[in-house]
């Protein structure tokens, strides 16, 4: 089995006065589950001239998964759409 996103970043941590490992950090287990996917609507609530792919969806919730480690990002049966699971308290920075 791999080794989680947690258990890499408790090990990146140090001090560099004391250069000894940190305790693995504990990550809540995913509380929430959303399926995200692009609209199918005639008419989308974009902006005229833009448009979203599933493609930037799935770039936009791999960018987001190298810097939070409570969320997880899991292919559906459809390539346009995505299930995204997250701890409850979690929150994304802007």
């Amino acid at each position: 089995m791999p080794e989680s996103k947690a258990s890499r970043s408790a090990k990146a941590l140090i001090d560099p006065a004391n250069p000894q490992p940190l305790e693995p950090l504990l990550i809540d287990e995913p509380t929430l589950a959303m399926i995200f996917h692009t609209s199918t609507a005639a008419r989308s609530p974009v902006e005229e001239g833009s448009y979203l792919t599933s493609r930037d969806l799935r770039d936009r919730l791999q960018k987001e998964l190298l810097t939070n480690v409570s969320i997880r990002v899991e292919d559906t049966d459809t390539p346009e759409s995505f299930r995204v699971l997250v701890a409850a308290n979690c929150s994304s920075p802007s």
